[in-house]
Protein backbone atom coordinates (compact mmCIF):
# COMPACT_ATOMS: atom_id res chain seq x y z
CA UNK A 1 0.00 0.00 0.00
CA UNK A 2 1.26 3.27 0.83
CA UNK A 3 4.37 2.63 2.62
CA UNK A 4 5.30 -0.50 0.48
CA UNK A 5 2.81 -2.69 2.73
CA UNK A 6 1.35 -5.63 1.53
CA UNK A 7 -1.67 -7.53 2.32
CA UNK A 8 -0.82 -11.30 2.86
CA UNK A 9 -2.56 -14.44 1.22
CA UNK A 10 -4.62 -14.90 4.60
CA UNK A 11 -6.28 -11.58 5.53
CA UNK A 12 -7.01 -11.33 1.50
CA UNK A 13 -8.99 -15.18 2.14
CA UNK A 14 -10.23 -13.15 5.30
CA UNK A 15 -11.31 -10.40 3.68
CA UNK A 16 -13.43 -12.06 0.60
CA UNK A 17 -15.02 -14.92 3.09
CA UNK A 18 -15.95 -11.87 5.67
CA UNK A 19 -17.95 -10.16 2.78
CA UNK A 20 -19.66 -12.80 1.23
CA UNK A 21 -20.78 -14.16 5.19
CA UNK A 22 -21.80 -10.57 6.01
CA UNK A 23 -23.61 -10.69 2.26
CA UNK A 24 -25.81 -13.69 3.03
CA UNK A 25 -26.14 -11.93 6.57
CA UNK A 26 -27.43 -9.23 5.53
CA UNK A 27 -29.91 -10.88 3.30
CA UNK A 28 -31.62 -12.63 6.16
CA UNK A 29 -31.69 -9.42 7.95
CA UNK A 30 -33.72 -7.57 5.76
CA UNK A 31 -36.32 -10.34 5.68
CA UNK A 32 -38.07 -8.11 8.38
CA UNK A 33 -39.60 -10.92 10.84
CA UNK A 34 -38.71 -9.26 13.98
CA UNK A 35 -40.11 -5.84 14.76
CA UNK A 36 -40.01 -3.75 17.56
CA UNK A 37 -42.44 -1.69 16.84
CA UNK A 38 -45.22 -4.17 17.54
CA UNK A 39 -46.46 -6.10 20.44
CA UNK A 40 -44.75 -9.70 20.45
CA UNK A 41 -47.85 -11.77 19.98
CA UNK A 42 -48.07 -9.68 16.60
CA UNK A 43 -45.12 -9.82 15.78
CA UNK A 44 -45.21 -13.94 16.36
CA UNK A 45 -47.63 -14.06 13.66
CA UNK A 46 -44.60 -12.64 11.05
CA UNK A 47 -42.62 -16.06 11.76
CA UNK A 48 -41.91 -18.12 8.76
CA UNK A 49 -41.30 -21.84 8.71
CA UNK A 50 -38.00 -23.45 9.88
CA UNK A 51 -36.07 -23.91 6.90
CA UNK A 52 -32.88 -25.04 8.78
CA UNK A 53 -32.92 -28.91 10.07
CA UNK A 54 -36.65 -28.14 10.49
CA UNK A 55 -35.78 -25.96 13.62
CA UNK A 56 -34.04 -22.73 12.74
CA UNK A 57 -35.80 -19.88 10.88
CA UNK A 58 -34.28 -17.19 9.32
CA UNK A 59 -34.02 -14.81 11.78
CA UNK A 60 -31.93 -17.60 13.73
CA UNK A 61 -29.79 -18.10 10.89
CA UNK A 62 -29.62 -14.27 10.92
CA UNK A 63 -27.97 -14.40 13.74
CA UNK A 64 -25.62 -17.71 13.09
CA UNK A 65 -24.21 -15.38 10.48
CA UNK A 66 -23.66 -12.29 11.80
CA UNK A 67 -21.94 -13.61 14.24
CA UNK A 68 -19.52 -15.63 11.83
CA UNK A 69 -19.27 -12.57 9.89
CA UNK A 70 -18.38 -10.30 12.93
CA UNK A 71 -15.93 -13.11 13.59
CA UNK A 72 -14.71 -12.86 10.36
CA UNK A 73 -14.04 -8.87 10.71
CA UNK A 74 -11.92 -9.26 13.53
CA UNK A 75 -9.81 -11.55 12.37
CA UNK A 76 -9.46 -9.29 8.82
CA UNK A 77 -8.09 -6.65 11.92
CA UNK A 78 -6.03 -9.22 13.86
CA UNK A 79 -4.18 -10.06 10.32
CA UNK A 80 -4.21 -6.98 8.26
CA UNK A 81 -0.86 -6.27 9.36
CA UNK A 82 1.27 -9.32 9.55
CA UNK A 83 3.62 -8.27 6.96
CA UNK A 84 5.18 -5.85 9.46
CA UNK A 85 6.09 -8.48 11.81
CA UNK A 86 9.28 -9.04 11.16
CA UNK A 87 9.95 -4.64 10.79
CA UNK A 88 11.50 -3.14 13.86
CA UNK A 89 8.69 -0.32 14.96
CA UNK A 90 10.39 2.47 14.50
CA UNK A 91 11.22 1.47 10.92
CA UNK A 92 7.14 1.69 10.87
CA UNK A 93 5.28 4.48 9.46
CA UNK A 94 2.43 4.92 11.25
CA UNK A 95 1.23 8.71 10.07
Amino acid sequence: LRSGERIKCLPLVCILFTAVVWGFALYFFFQGLSTWQKTPAESREHNRDCILLSFFDDHDIWHFLSSIAMFGSFLVLLTMDDDLDTIQRDKIYVF
